[in-house]
């Protein structure tokens, strides 16, 4: 599968890099060792950056890449590695548990806390969200509804959204809800309804995204008339493949900005480059 980068609407597939590619996930943050020796680590997060090279560029192939590097291509800028299989943040397919709390995960109704708890045993994460619906309304609970949320989607390439869950009473089921380049939201895809049992299950959605699908959301639906209740929910993964593989920690598409572009000529009509681009 190839790197993808671009704004969302107008990815562009990039030539293959050379391998050996550099992805480093660099820790944000410092280490302290108190008088007695102990060591404390504090973290601010973690972010990617990427060095992309290629040994023998067209002029044409360059091109893009020089216009990314030069500005002339309005942002945010996102980028597809496809070495990394789970394409939400980390934050949204651990549950909450990137942070131990409900950031981006937003109801239509009711409430959602973090809950520290035990996961599925597929799922390494230290917790879960937790949705409290108000009877007979339903509801949604979406991941990634805003610009830079938004997992990109390329056309024609199906994705499926795994999601694991649990609430006794209730009945649940993975919503994939496309949008267009402007941002305005598509036909919601739903999966299979699923009654919910004391036990984590999971749930899954296909979509084959159509020429006018930029990006999407993702979500747990509930369907109105149920009676109130809870929802569970961790390990959330949004793939491109026609079913679910097991599950792993989200890396997200990042937002990235392109640091610098190196150039040299191996010889006449072509050019040897390394784009280095920085999580944002």
């Amino acid at each position: 599968m190839p790197f993808y980068l671009g704004r969302l609407g107008a990815l562009r597939q990039l030539r293959d890099p050379m391998k050996g590619l550099d992805a480093t996930n660099e820790r944000l943050g410092a280490t302290h060792r108190s008088l007695n020796g102990t060591t404390t680590v504090d973290t601010l997060g973690h972010k990617r950056t990427y060095k992309l090279q290629w040994d023998y560029l067209t002029h044409d192939e360059l091109s893009y890449v020089e216009a990314l590097y030069l500005g002339l291509i309005d942002g945010p800028l996102r980028l597809i590695d496809p070495q990394r299989k789970n394409r939400l943040a980390a934050q949204a397919s651990s549950g909450g548990s990137r942070f131990r709390n409900i950031a981006g995960f937003t109801p239509t109704q009711g409430t959602v806390t973090f809950t520290p708890s035990t996961p599925p045993p597929e799922v390494f994460a230290a917790g879960a969200i937790t949705w409290a619906i108000p009877a007979t309304t339903g509801g949604r609970l979406i991941v990634g509804d805003n610009l830079t949320g938004r997992v990109p989607l390329i056309t024609g390439e199906q994705v499926t959204l795994s999601i694991y869950a649990t609430g006794e009473g209730l009945t649940a089921r993975a919503v994939v809800v496309p949008f267009d380049a402007a941002g305005v939201a598509g036909a919601p895809v739903f999966g299979p309804a699923i009654g919910l049992t004391a036990v984590y299950q999971r749930l899954a959605v296909t979509l084959t995204p159509n020429t006018g699908q930029a990006g999407c959301a993702v979500g747990l639906d509930v369907p109105s008339g149920g009676p109130a209740g809870m929802v569970t929910t961790t390990g959330w993964q949004l793939e491109a493949a026609t079913t679910a593989s097991p599950w792993g920690p989200g890396s997200g598409c990042p937002v990235v900005v392109v640091e610098s572009l190196a150039d040299t000529y191996p010889e006449y009509g072509y050019h040897a480059s390394t784009l280095t681009l920085l999580e944002a």
